[in-house]
């Protein structure tokens, strides 16, 4: 009787420590593409600026949509101070990235979530006293071609502001025909 006293609390522990009885994962949630918290915003349709996706801008924030094609054959959204991404057709090679990080001299960076077709990074500059920047790389597979959506360059942002704009990164999709 002893024994069973202690094995129900052990069973009982392992049980709820691997998260029994949950829901199954989708498959857009074990492939990584699956959006961490609600997107609300508007669908920004992006083919009069020669790119037949669409991606949800967040409504939180001040400022006007803007979107602007860029000499390479890409796009760039703004919105306010705090949404600013990059979408261009690319070479979409994650493990590059990851590698460019681990060989900087300056930055050290650090991975705080991925997934098969996205990162999310930090990178700092130890003891300088400079605060974080927060950066991300979506790549989504359409005809062949990989396609990059990324924070724009020279662009710093705190962790929240670069999270919320992956959220929308994750709802990219590419507009049916018609």
């Amino acid at each position: 009787m002893k024994k069973i006293k202690y094995i129900i609390p052990v069973f009982i522990s392992a049980l709820i420590a691997c998260g029994g009885g949950g829901e199954p994962a989708t498959e857009s949630e074990e492939n990584g593409t699956e959006a961490t918290e609600t997107m609300s915003g508007a669908e920004t349709d992006l083919t009069e600026y020669g790119m037949p996706f669409s991606i949800v801008v967040p409504d939180a924030g001040p400022g006007q949509v803007e979107i602007m094609a860029n000499d390479w054959g890409g796009v760039e959204i703004v919105k306010g101070e705090s949404y600013m991404m990059s979408i261009a057709y690319g070479e979409g090679d994650i493990d590059m990235l990851k590698f460019d990080m681990g060989e900087d001299l300056v930055y050290t960076s650090e991975i705080i979530e991925e997934g098969d077709n996205f990162v999310f990074y930090k990178r700092e500059i130890p003891e300088s006293g400079m605060a974080p920047e927060y950066h991300f790389m979506v790549v989504y597979m359409m005809d062949g071609e990989a396609i990059e959506l990324t924070n724009m360059k020279d662009v710093i942002l705190g962790e929240e502001a670069a999270r919320k704009m992956l959220n929308s990164a994750k709802t990219f999709k590419e507009n049916a025909a018609g």
